[in-house]
Parts: structure tokens; C-alpha cells; sequence
């Protein structure tokens, strides 16, 4: 997971816990899909800096404020999902949530 972080954001980081396991579905991501998907959500620390822009596998990294997102590609993440997230990192002491 933390390769992953790496290749798509040109990011080094830690994981400080698990947010949530949520199934897809059951959270309303469109379209459904053939499978079961659970999608895993952590709490990470960025540690530093390590590609360039034009080196990562996205067209585009950027820090946003909540308010002020890009449209989201719903069947990836959801904003209450954001939130979840936001919750836990002004609170890590939070339960993992799972549906």
C-alpha cells in the first residue's frame, strides 16, 4: 500500500492506523460492480517528498481544503468518506469503522 502511495502521489509515507473497511456496495459507490469490493481506508503520515510531478503514475497531485474539492469520482470515494477521514486525523484515537 505504501509503494502505492509512493508511485501515485511521489509521496513517502506511514501508516498510523485503519479508518475504515467498508463494502462498496453498501456504501453507495456507482456503478455497482460484478464483484464484492471492500475498500480500506488509512490514516497516513506524509514524510517526505521523493518524485517530481511528471514522474508519477497521475496527471495531477494537489492539496485541497475540504470546502473546496475537485469534483470526486464517486465510485472511487465518497466525501462523507473524506470526512471519516478527517475525524480521524483530528481524533486517531477513533474506532476503525466497518460495515
Amino acid at each position: 500500500m505504501l509503494r502505492e502511495v509512493r508511485e501515485e502521489t511521489g509521496y513517502d509515507a506511514e501508516v498510523l492506523k485503519l479508518i475504515a473497511c467498508y463494502d462498496r456496495d453498501a456504501q453507495g459507490h456507482h456503478p455497482a460492480l460484478p464483484v464484492a469490493v471492500y475498500k480500506l481506508f488509512f490514516l497516513c503520515r506524509m514524510k517526505s517528498r521523493v518524485a517530481a510531478a511528471q514522474d508519477l503514475e497521475t496527471l495531477d497531485v494537489g492539496w485541497f481544503a475540504l470546502n473546496e474539492l475537485p469534483p470526486l469520482s464517486e465510485g472511487r470515494v465518497l466525501s462523507a468518506q473524506l470526512w471519516l477521514a478527517l475525524d480521524h486525523y483530528r481524533d486517531p484515537s477513533l474506532p476503525t469503522a466497518f460495515d
